[in-house]
């Protein structure tokens, strides 16, 4: 018999990539849930439209007989304010969890971010799952809040709660920041970050989907937080000169230019985010997914900007 899988979110980067993913595993029948219209899903007959997400949102006809649930709404990094992370982002999914005990729903997979770890690692220091944790935003206090609250959730019930905390994903049909250093990258524009010799980690979106899907049935994930990404780290200049070659520029794109400076400059336009994520590291260790769950990346970072590239050639307008 299969299990039933709720997806919130679904028309996200995410959710539309893991929904394409999930549908071809036969063991599972899928109810997806999102703010959009439902005739723009046409991956599963099972769409709910909902107008907003909160501690009002009645979620009992799409958890009706529904085995497991991947919650990945509520609103992104830098798109809201403090009242809204926390009536959409904690008490929307914490709405969610205590209607799925009251549908006896099994496990819910809580797709959180590394930002509740912190914002960078030092030399010699990578984050681990059971690190303690250290959220420097609304956003990531947030997501914070939501891991704290489903986890005493857990403890009060029988629903199993698995939370999931990836790093920065790519993958064909990104948004945002990589598909604004595609497009950058494509106009031969420079980028003064040849000097830049960080580690990053990123996971791609099949990498992410493998592990989400190892998380729904696997018996030692109910109640674990785990860290996801691609098996080794990669620099910002690095990351560059693979696109510039993906995107087929075949041209030296970045030049060197002095950190502090970079730094100045970005802080002082109010992007001290953006210099975060351009100069600093962000490791992470997997190797408790490896050892508890028996996981480990099934693409590489090379093959996954390939595609990733690819797919904005193929899109371009």
């Amino acid at each position: 018999m299969k299990s039933k899988v709720l997806i919130t979110g679904s028309s996200g980067f995410i959710g539309k990539n893991l929904i394409n993913f999930l549908k071809e595993k036969k063991e599972f029948s899928l109810v997806t849930v999102s703010r959009d219209d439902p005739r723009l899903d046409d991956n599963t007959k099972n769409h709910f439209q909902i107008s907003s997400i909160g501690s009002s949102t009645d979620w009992s006809k799409p958890l009706k007989g529904v085995d497991l649930v991947i919650y990945l709404a509520g609103i992104a990094h830098r798109s809201g304010t403090r009242e809204e992370y926390e009536e959409i982002n904690v008490n929307g999914a914490l709405r969610v969890a205590k209607q799925a005990i009251d549908a006896q729903v099994k496990r819910l997979i809580y797709i959180s971010s590394v930002k509740v770890n912190g914002e960078k690692t030092y030399s010699g220091k990578v984050f681990k799952a059971d690190d303690l944790p250290n959220p420097q935003d609304s956003y990531a206090k947030s997501k914070y809040k939501v891991e704290s609250e489903l986890r005493r959730i857990s403890i009060d019930s029988d629903l199993e709660v698995v939370i999931i905390r990836p790093v920065l994903v790519y993958g064909p049909g990104v948004k945002s920041n990589l598909l604004s250093l595609m497009k950058w990258i494509k106009k031969r524009l420079p980028l003064p970050l040849g000097g830049v010799d960080n580690k990053r980690s990123f996971v791609s979106i099949t990498n992410l989907n493998s592990f989400i899907y190892i998380c729904l049935t696997h018996p030692k994930a109910g109640n674990e937080t785990f860290l996801v990404s691609d098996q080794n780290p990669i620099s910002i200049s690095k990351l560059i000169e693979k696109l510039s070659l993906s995107l087929n520029t075949n041209i030296p794109l970045f030049f060197p230019f002095p950190e502090f400076i970079l730094r100045t400059l970005l802080l002082m336009i109010g992007r001290g985010d953006v210099a975060t994520k351009l100069l600093k590291s962000l490791e992470v260790d997997i190797e408790k997914n490896s050892k508890l769950l028996g996981w480990q990346p099934v693409q590489s970072t090379e093959d996954g900007l390939k595609k990733m590239a690819e797919d904005f050639l193929n899109n371009e307008q």
